[in-house]
């Protein structure tokens, strides 16, 4: 868990150029950086609502892993997950998943974990590829039939590439 709340605090650092919600960001990333997460949440989740999805993202692993004085929430990570995969980000759609998977914030639904894993995996990330297939040695055939069809439609649906949140305005990328 800790190397998804890594991977999350890169992505964000990593999308700061092109990525800002101005002075939400700014704040969220500050206190990120000096570890005080939970006083992080608040402009975090401002940043968030401007359509920030790297701080969607970011948000979701805190209430994922409960970290530094935050509480676990499985239910506000499913929702920050889901906010940023609907618009087309790959790693939100892999932790949806994940959440599927385990049935934490959400039902447990092994065709559900399968199809956002899936959609997740469009870039060919091959951490991603290994847990989506994985998933297939637990399933039946029908429930496999199944996943793939759902994942083609959420392919239609949230395959895209991930709008990006520029100078407060969402843009197409």
């Amino acid at each position: 868990m800790k190397k998804c709340l890594f991977f999350s605090f890169i992505w964000l650092v990593l999308g700061a150029s092109t990525v800002r919600a101005e002075s939400d960001y700014d704040a969220c990333y500050n206190l990120l950086k000096r570890n005080e997460n939970a006083k992080a949440v608040a402009p975090c989740t401002q940043a968030a609502d401007q359509g920030n999805l790297a701080v969607r993202v970011t948000l979701g692993n805190l209430y994922n892993q409960g970290v530094d004085g935050l509480d676990r929430d499985y239910g506000q990570a499913a929702k920050w997950f889901r906010k940023a995969a609907v618009e087309g980000e790959p790693t939100a759609q892999y932790l949806l998943g994940t959440l599927y998977e385990l049935g934490h914030g959400v039902p447990q639904d092994i065709v559900e974990a399968y199809a956002w894993m899936d959609v997740g995996t469009r870039y060919g990330d091959p951490f991603i590829v290994t847990e989506r297939d994985a998933l297939v040695t637990r399933m039946s055939n029908g429930q496999l039939a199944e996943a793939l069809e759902r994942s083609a439609g959420y392919r239609d649906m949230y395959g895209k590439n991930p709008r990006r949140a520029v100078n407060n305005r969402e843009i197409s990328r």
